[in-house]
């Protein structure tokens, strides 16, 4: 029964949807507009690296503009960085903060996670991205292997990769 309902109510609302119809206090008003917010692009970054300290990840960008790059991570001071992001069309500068931050210990294998949350401010563009901004949510993955001696994990770490995620409205 309840399957059906939500089967109906979702029919009920994509034909509404579809022909302009909108419901108001029970009444069905056929034609009339509803005031819709505009809608704001998206943008998407992926960051990646495989070397720990690198001084350059690859960033991947996708959504209101589409383009390849890499980052210049910043120093971390207070849970706060601001990294340099750059494409062959200009720059912009990413202000990170994290918020959360989830670190266990490593596991018996000296398999090292580490996830990183918060949110982003873009600023200060140069060529193409002169006039952009905007502000998100991203989230950073670590996953890493410690070197093993004498059954104990400890030393550097012999594998290492880093994925960020990382995505807004940005405005132009």
């Amino acid at each position: 029964m309840r399957r059906t309902l939500v089967a109906a109510i979702t029919l009920l609302t994509t034909a509404a949807l579809v022909s302009g119809t909108v419901l108001v206090s029970g009444t069905v008003m056929a034609g009339a507009s509803a005031a819709r917010p505009a809608r704001v692009p998206q943008e998407h970054f992926r960051i990646i690296s495989t070397i720990t300290g690198s001084r350059h990840q690859s960033v991947l960008a996708t959504g209101a503009f589409t383009a390849g790059g890499y980052l210049v991570p910043g120093r971390l001071v207070a849970l706060r960085s601001t990294d340099r992001v750059v494409f062959p069309n200009g720059s912009v500068q990413m202000a990170r903060h994290i918020t959360h931050q989830w670190l266990p210990m490593p596991t018996a294998s000296c398999l090292v996670r580490e996830t990183l949350r918060g949110s982003y401010v873009l600023e200060h563009g140069t060529g193409a991205y002169r006039h952009i901004s905007g502000s998100g949510r991203f989230v950073l993955r670590i996953f890493g292997v410690i070197r093993r001696a004498h059954r104990k994990c400890g030393g550097p770490m012999t594998v290492f990769q880093q994925i960020s995620y990382a995505a807004g409205p940005i405005h132009r």
